[in-house]
């Protein structure tokens, strides 16, 4: 759907997103600021109202101090200016979310108990694994600890036939088993992980 009678072509497009823009003409730029001025007020007027209908509006205003434009502000300055990273407090970051890591796959191997991990490889051939051995971002392993050591139920098959451990079978088994320690720990694990890919390990990379 258009939003706005203005056109561009999918080069206009592609000279934005690639940084091109500042050696855009004034009539060029006007008209691309037309657009995004005009797209910007119809969708306004399009959700305006369904955020009051939901009784959503005073949080998106600036009626609260954690209002969303509230935010959008503050995010619209780093975006402009930039904003400083402190390494010295990423590293200690890295460093506790690393502990806090291998804590809970440390809990994970004693959930597991003595009893080796029989994983098949793509071979075909099966290799015990010692609970000592087992690497949480295996698929292999995981899928061992869940559905054959741990006894849990298989709720969806790989196009391969095997056992699914995608977010969707973790997250169900997680519900019907909300006690489990292993579970537990595999939910808190990947939620650090998450942080750590997106934000520790990526501003160190800057």
């Amino acid at each position: 759907k258009r939003y706005t009678d203005l056109r561009y072509s999918a080069d206009d497009i592609k000279e934005v997103s690639g940084g091109q823009i500042m050696r855009w003409s004034l009539e060029k730029l006007t008209r691309y600021a037309s657009m995004d001025s005009d797209a910007t007020r119809r969708l306004a007027l399009l959700f305006r109202p369904m955020l009051q209908e939901q009784g959503l509006w005073d949080n998106f205003e600036r009626k609260q101090d954690f209002s969303d434009m509230r935010v959008a502000d503050k995010l619209f300055k780093m975006e402009l200016i930039g904003a400083p990273i402190d390494r010295e407090e990423i590293g200690k970051l890295d460093d506790m979310i690393v502990e806090k890591m291998s804590g809970f796959e440390r809990h994970m191997r004693e959930a597991l108990g003595s009893t080796a991990l029989r994983v098949k490889r793509k071979t075909g051939k099966i290799q015990a694994v010692s609970t000592d051995e087992f690497n949480v971002r295996s698929t292999d392993h995981l899928r061992t600890a869940l559905f054959d050591a741990l006894k849990l139920s298989s709720y969806k098959k790989t196009p391969k036939g095997t056992d699914s451990t995608d977010k969707e079978v973790i997250a169900k088994l997680i519900e019907d088993h909300p006690y489990n320690t292993f579970l537990d720990n595999l939910r808190q694990y990947r939620g650090y992980d998450g942080v750590y890919k997106t934000f520790v390990k990526g501003f160190r990379l800057q």
